[in-house]
């Protein structure tokens, strides 16, 4: 019969990726290329703009929410890691939703209607998807340690 080690595995908060440098320099570059981007577009940007495809713009982001809630709801009824993608994505977009709602709605009782979705609805949601996306990393992270990972 085979005997369990009582050896402690010590393990970093989250797994140890040994990403190759092009991928760090391409993100670091554009996080600092986006700054000078975004004072330029608050700078240019009119105040006011019609669209001529505003409905399908936020049919079209309505739909790929409606696709990540349904395969959240799978990937958690299945109790499987694809979860840690689907809501983290749902939770973004959740964010995203929330603050463009906002910001774009007529001021009165559309402002309130929006203010209120998002405080009520899609913020709450969003932190529960990061969460469940926090969960299931954690859950990987105890039953498949990197092989990298230090050991007493």
């Amino acid at each position: 019969m085979a005997q369990k080690s009582n050896r402690i595995i010590v393990r970093k908060p989250f797994p140890f990726i040994d990403f190759p440098n092009w991928v760090v320099w391409l993100y670091g570059s554009a996080s600092v290329l986006l700054l000078p981007w975004i004072f330029y577009l608050a700078d240019e940007l009119p105040n006011r703009y019609v669209s001529h495809h505003w409905d399908l713009a936020w049919a079209g982001f309505d739909i790929l929410m409606f696709i990540l809630l349904v395969m959240t709801t799978i990937a958690t009824a299945r109790q499987s890691s694809a979860a840690v993608l689907f809501a983290s994505a749902l939770g973004t977009l959740l964010l995203i939703d929330a603050w463009f709602d906002t910001i774009t709605s007529r001021h009165g009782h559309q402002q309130i209607q929006a203010i209120l979705v998002a405080v009520l609805v899609e913020i709450p949601l969003a932190l529960l998807s990061f969460l469940i996306a926090h969960w299931v990393m954690v859950y990987i992270h105890r039953i498949e340690p990197h092989p990298n990972a230090e050991s007493e």
